[in-house]
């Protein structure tokens, strides 16, 4: 498995997660809109597109996680903070690496 294959898998787990938490919307062109009902698929694309704003060039696995952490700080307060470490740091594995958000205790 390639870096790429496994971050694309983190990213599409942290999409369901989302949808399970928010819902779907087949139109996602209708985009996100702050404070209304947005289902969770336009919720993670909105998420992985600021990420990508704010990333640098040529990010490695961390950076990419941690600016999606980021955005959901700036968008949504950090309501989404789970579902994005779970999706994207399944276990939490990488959990102490996390420089948006404080190390956790471990159930």
């Amino acid at each position: 498995m390639t870096r790429a294959n496994f971050g694309a898998m983190r990213f599409w787990d942290m999409n369901w997660l989302l949808i399970n938490k928010f819902g779907f919307n087949p139109n996602v062109q209708d985009g996100y809109i702050v404070g209304g009902s947005n289902a969770g698929n336009v919720l993670a694309l909105r998420l992985v597109m600021d990420a990508l704003k704010i990333q640098p060039a040529n990010p490695s696995f961390k950076d990419a996680r941690d600016a999606i952490l980021q955005a959901d700080v700036v968008l949504t307060g950090g309501a989404n903070q789970y579902e994005n470490l779970d999706g994207v740091c399944p276990s939490r594995h990488g959990l102490e690496l996390l420089s948006t958000v404080p190390p956790a205790p471990l159930p």
